[in-house]
Parts: C-alpha cells; sequence; structure tokens
C-alpha cells in the first residue's frame, strides 16, 4: 500500500458510471445531455389508463444480466441492480485494480429515496397468501441499505460502508460523505452515488397524488421545463449513478485519468415546510457560502452553476435567488444549466447524475443545456444555456439540490491542477 502522508488529503474523480433514461451508460449519457436529448416519453411500462400523469422518464434499455449473474437478477429490486450496474461501469471507466490485500481501504456510500418499498410484488403476494406468501428474504431487499450492500459484496468492498436518504439530496450527500471518508483517512477509495426506481404501480401513484408532477399534456420530449414560463410541477423518472472517489496520491500513483477535484461539500435546512421551498433562497445560499469557505474560495472564482433545477415553481426562482446571492453580478454571465429538463425528476438518483454530468462538464469543459426553457420566467432571469451546449473554461463548478422538509445541499467540484492553495 502507498505512504499516507499526515499533509491535508486531496480527492478526486476518476471514475463515472450512469444509468439514465436519456442513455444506459456514461458515454450515451453524456452524448445524449450534451446534444440536449431528452429521455421523457410515454409511461408504458404500467397501464398509463390507470394514472391521471401519463409520461416519465423510464430506462428502457438496462439489462441487469450485464452485470451480474440472472439468478440475482430475480432477487435485486430494481433500485439495487442500478446502483450494482453503475458501480461496476465507473469501477472500469476507472480502470481500477480492486486488490483483496486493500479491500479494508475501499469504501462504499449509496443512497435511495423509495428504495424497494414500493414492492408491488410482495404486497400482492401477502395480499393473497398472507404472510406465507412473502420470501423470507424479502426485508433484505426493502431497505435503502441495499444497494450499498450490494455493490460491496460484488466489488469485495470491505472498509467504511454507509447508505444515505436524504430525498432529492441523497446523491450529493453520498458523494459528500466519500469526501469525508478520504479528507478523514478512512479510506483511499470510495465508490459513491444514488439510485432510484419509482416507477411502480404503487409509487407512480404516490407521486401522482402528491401534485408535484407536472400535467403538461403536449410533447413528453418538452414536459420537463425548469426556468421556464409557465412550468408546473416535475416528470417522474428512474436511474442511478455512481462515482469513485480517490485521494489524490494514490490516483496518481496508478496514472489515473482525473475528471475533477471534490473541493467540499455543505448542507443545511429551512425547517419550515415539508414540501414548500422558500423563494428566496436564503438556505441555498448558505450552504453555497459554507462549500466556497471550506474551500478557500468566492463567488468570483465559480465559472459554472449546475442547478436543482425540476421545474417546480418556487425551487426553480429560489435557485435562482441563491445564485445571484452567491456571485452577485456575475451571475447574470455565469452558465446555469439544470440536466434534469433531460432526465427528469429522478428523486436521490437525479443527484448523482448530476454530479457525474458536473464532473464530464469540468473535465471536457462543456456545460450541457439545460431545454424547453424557450422563455423563461421572468423571476428566473439567468444565462440558462438554452441554445445549446456551449464550451466553458471551467476551474469551478457549483452545484445544488433540495430536497423534502426544505433540506439543501451544495458541492463543489475544481480542474485539477498539481497545485491547489485552497487545499
Amino acid at each position: 500500500m502507498y505512504e499516507r502522508r499526515a499533509r491535508a488529503r486531496r480527492v478526486v474523480i476518476t471514475g463515472i458510471g450512469a444509468i439514465s433514461p436519456n442513455g444506459s451508460n456514461k458515454a450515451l449519457f453524456w452524448e445524449a445531455i450534451k446534444a440536449g436529448r431528452s429521455g421523457i416519453g410515454p409511461l408504458t411500462c404500467l397501464d398509463a389508463k390507470a394514472y391521471p400523469i401519463k409520461i416519465a422518464g423510464q430506462v428502457n434499455d438496462f439489462d441487469p444480466k450485464a452485470y451480474m449473474e440472472a439468478k440475482k437478477t430475480r432477487r435485486l429490486k430494481r433500485f439495487s441492480q442500478f446502483a450494482v450496474a453503475a458501480a461496476k461501469m465507473a469501477i472500469s471507466d476507472a480502470d481500477y485494480p480492486l486488490r483483496e490485500k486493500d479491500s479494508y481501504r475501499y469504501g462504499a456510500c449509496f443512497g435511495s429515496t423509495m428504495a424497494g418499498y414500493m414492492a408491488d410484488r410482495e404486497h400482492a403476494a401477502f395480499s393473497k397468501r398472507g404472510v406465507s406468501g412473502i420470501s423470507p428474504t424479502a426485508w433484505t431487499e426493502l431497505t435503502s441499505h441495499s444497494s450499498t450492500a450490494y455493490v460491496c459484496i460484488e466489488l469485495g468492498l470491505k472498509g467504511p460502508a454507509s447508505s444515505i436518504s436524504a430525498g432529492c439530496c441523497t446523491g450529493l450527500e453520498a458523494v459528500g460523505w466519500g469526501y469525508r471518508a478520504i479528507t478523514n483517512n478512512s479510506a483511499d477509495m470510495v465508490v459513491c452515488g444514488a439510485s432510484e426506481a419509482p416507477i411502480t404501480a404503487f409509487g407512480f401513484s404516490i407521486m401522482c397524488a402528491s401534485r408535484i408532477l407536472t400535467t403538461f399534456q403536449g410533447d413528453p420530449a418538452k414536459a420537463s421545463r425548469p426556468f421556464a414560463a409557465g412550468r408546473d410541477g416535475a416528470v417522474l423518472s428512474e436511474g442511478g449513478a455512481a462515482l469513485i472517489l480517490e485521494e489524490l496520491d494514490h490516483a496518481l500513483m496508478r496514472g489515473a485519468r482525473i475528471y475533477a477535484e471534490v473541493l467540499g461539500y455543505a448542507s443545511c435546512g429551512e425547517a419550515s415546510d415539508m414540501v414548500d421551498t422558500d423563494p428566496e433562497g436564503a438556505a441555498i445560499a448558505e450552504a453555497f457560502a459554507e462549500v466556497l469557505s471550506h474551500a478557500q474560495l468566492t463567488g468570483d472564482d465559480i465559472d459554472y452553476v449546475h442547478a436543482h433545477g425540476t421545474g417546480f415553481p418556487a425551487g426553480d426562482i429560489a435557485d435562482t435567488n441563491a445564485i445571484k446571492y452567491i456571485l452577485g453580478e456575475r451571475a447574470y454571465s455565469i452558465p446555469v444549466n439544470s440536466i434534469r429538463s433531460m432526465i427528469g425528476q429522478a428523486l436521490a438518483a437525479g443527484g448523482a447524475l448530476q454530479a457525474a454530468s458536473t464532473a464530464l462538464s469540468v473535465y471536457h469543459g462543456i456545460v450541457p443545456p439545460t431545454i424547453n426553457c424557450e422563455v423563461p420566467d421572468p423571476l428566473c432571469d439567468l444565462d440558462y444555456v438554452t441554445k445549446g451546449a456551449r464550451k466553458v473554461r471551467i476551474r469551478y463548478a457549483l452545484m445544488n439540490g433540495t430536497s423534502v422538509g426544505g433540506t439543501h445541499a451544495a458541492l463543489l467540484f475544481g480542474k485539477y491542477g498539481k497545485q491547489r492553495s485552497c487545499r
């Protein structure tokens, strides 16, 4: 094992795996979001006639048998299948040499919002046969931690492992957990991310009843409209993503490709309401300020902001106001986007896909567009990159997430450089 040093440990991203409605691997996902190609379409995995909402962001080209034994695909819930597949993609993308002798230095953190509790099959068996109809192992598949556990089992990760369920902030929180595990020397490598599979009969019904989904009646590809005038909610979707975080020296010793450096993480809350977001964006701005302070940077250093941007009216305004607060007058000249305009609202997985997209943006110097925002809300008056992907010199990129109960998270990624004064 490499020699550990007393100085501050820097954390870099060396691998990415992604499964989204518009691409079931990293390459397809990145090409789709650069091209502004939506993954939102008609609801086909359920009988659409039974629901008031008839569109969703479904992953239609995912084959779990490509990533695990066939008998396991019959046991693992879909959200766990997404997690394992994304983790294996990320390990492969990083060309990471997993070694048994170092396995206690490999960590994992995944998360989900709905996890396996939308267990329609088990509920049907229970309704028909009672307790005897339920598998003795069903309980292991329903918990959010099952995705993390399966990732550890499939990859042989024996180091620190945890699971997070923080609503739509989960994906960002998981990256933050991995970042801290490496900086405090608990691990040298962490596989982190989130997954979600809420498009089941009961899960979709819950979200339809919530009244936070859009009632848009036109072309499904145009239904997710962050920051646009007339938007009225989000589009439910599914998917997963994983990032490989490594301690910098560890990555350099093996000649790893570095997508970006993780420079900080922060979270805070409004402590006000379970559903409504404060449109002033004060709590989001507080999270931004904390993460910048940690990295010894200011709003003047930021080149790009990847906003939460779901199409929920108050949330998009809150994102906009927080960005204005933290960047000042520069806010009007800094590109802001939301890939949820293309992938919908994948709950926990949305933040992980957002982090994956942001790392790729930093690496390639490209900001994907925010589609379906031809006429912005007058209260959303920033540069949302509405005319197609844009080449941008990105040194530092901010991103934020918002969750149920007014919880907010912020992450800061930077272009990797050999020297960084803020660390």
